[in-house]
């Protein structure tokens, strides 16, 4: 688990997380969107969080916006989770009335490959509608490193 984004009020201020290195990852990176309170002077407010792949670890103008599978959960304490779905590029929208839920995002390192050979890194970015006067938001990633060949080399 490598924390991305610390807990914080973003409010209606687009906000990206650290770039993570994939790499050498295998199956799917699982980037987990933590949300508090989202407030909005009315109902259409929302948090789109998006994903994006780039040929470096620091802001490079190469930033390409990705699709991704997701899962949100619902509520603290109603143990549910809703079904996997698709988001496109555009991403996907947490809404003003979904307090305290956890938006899982899941993305196979395949897709940054067919970008190109240079795309290993990955950030999610949260943007606020302007109506949107609070969001509380962590983000965790959780991935798997890989070794070339069958086995973890040993010191021996």
């Amino acid at each position: 688990v490598q924390p991305l984004l610390a807990t914080q009020d973003i409010a209606a201020t687009a906000t990206a997380t650290s770039y993570i290195n994939v790499k050498n990852a295998v199956g799917p990176i699982e980037i987990a969107f933590q949300f508090g309170a989202i407030t909005s002077t009315d109902s259409t407010g929302e948090a789109i969080v998006t994903i994006e792949a780039s040929t470096a670890g620091s802001s490079n103008a190469t930033e390409q916006a990705i699709a991704f599978k997701y899962r949100q959960s619902g509520a603290v304490d109603t143990d549910s989770m809703g079904a996997l779905g698709d988001a496109t590029t555009t991403g996907i929208g947490v809404v003003s009335t979904d307090d305290n839920v956890i938006l899982s995002v899941f993305i196979n390192p395949d897709a940054l490959a067919a970008l190109g050979a240079d795309f290993s890194f990955l950030r999610g970015v949260v943007s606020p509608t302007t109506d949107v006067t609070v969001t509380l938001v962590s983000v965790q990633a959780r991935y798997v490193p890989s070794y070339a060949g069958n086995a973890i080399p040993t010191a021996t």
